[in-house]
């Protein structure tokens, strides 16, 4: 009886032959778990603003303004080159959509079971206009990335 051959072990190059340890694209990828915690504190942070100033008003507004700054620094920095990981890009921005848009529904909802009532001129942006102006933009983005086959150009 032969032995069998040994199983390869994390340090083991042939394991990673097509994925080098430091690629760009790896390194890519790699940054969008970061990215996304990055995005839920932010979300996080805006959300207690419009908690404690009673609805989404100035001063979250502006560190909504920061979360999207944020967003922009990361593609443009870390993010470069998502547009060679498979659908990378558009993940970027459904973790934006997501992380932000998911923090106003939640917050209302919370208002909402709370019986304390939302203004719809104040909350109707964030809740109505927002989601669905940034969700039409998001669904072109994806339709792009899928005939594409998920990768974009790369960031220069």
């Amino acid at each position: 009886m032969t032995a069998a051959p040994p199983l390869p072990t994390p340090s083991d190059d042939s394991s990673r032959a097509h994925h080098p340890p430091h690629s760009p694209a790896r390194d890519a990828h790699a940054a969008l778990l970061p990215y996304a915690a990055a995005l839920v504190t932010g979300a996080v942070v805006v959300q207690i603003a419009v908690a404690i100033s009673g609805g989404p008003t100035l001063v979250p507004m502006l560190l909504l303004a920061v979360v999207a700054l944020g967003a922009a620094v990361f593609v443009a920095l870390p993010g470069r080159n998502l547009g060679r990981v498979r659908y990378g890009v558009v993940m970027a921005h459904v973790l934006l959509y997501l992380t932000v848009n998911l923090g106003f529904g939640v917050h209302a909802l919370g208002r909402a079971l709370t019986d304390r009532p939302l203004d719809l001129a104040a909350w109707g942006g964030v809740l109505l206009s927002m989601p669905t102006i940034w969700g039409c933009g998001l669904l072109l983005h994806t339709i792009g990335a899928l005939l594409s086959r998920g990768y974009e150009a790369a960031r220069p």
